[in-house]
């Protein structure tokens, strides 16, 4: 009985597993559906809960020499896509520096009021996990969701 136990646990086991490949492998595909023009690199990807909804949220970072993109897939209400570019080299506020760029998951629980004063719809959470843009000779971009307009957005030193 202890055998068939065990191995009906690993199996279990094995299942989830699969079932939370597929899941990243299905953001992928919907992301390239959605966003054809840019070239999705898979080792990129963060799972995260941008959105505080209990469902796995999937990043994954397009780049080229000219920009780099962030392709969100949300985990809720059909998968919906947002991507946003920026551009590479360009002076402006919304660009990055150089290439390449990297992202990388950040903790919510920290509050930006003293370094950019208050953000409308940004809500700190110890459990929340949010994610950075940046290539190190620039500030980074800090993305959350905005809990007001209901849509992903970022702030900037």
């Amino acid at each position: 009985m202890f055998v068939a136990i065990r191995c009906g646990l690993v199996l279990a086991l094995a299942l989830l597993a699969t079932c939370v490949l597929a899941s990243e492998s299905d953001a992928l595909t919907r992301l390239q559906r959605t966003s054809s023009g840019h070239i999705w690199d898979r080792d990129s990807v963060l799972k995260i809960d941008i959105d505080s909804d209990g469902k796995p949220d999937y990043v994954f970072l397009s780049q080229d020499s000219k920009s780099a993109s962030v392709g969100l897939v949300l985990g809720q209400r059909g998968r919906r896509v947002i991507v946003h570019t920026f551009p590479i080299g360009d002076p402006s506020q919304d660009s990055l520096c150089a290439a390449p760029a990297g992202i990388a998951k950040e903790s919510l629980d920290y509050d930006p009021t003293d370094e950019v004063g208050a953000i409308s719809g940004f809500r700190r959470s110890k459990a929340g996990t949010a994610f950075i843009l940046g290539e190190g000779e620039c500030d980074l971009f800090h993305f959350f969701w905005n809990t007001k307009t209901n849509n992903l957005d970022w702030w900037r030193l």
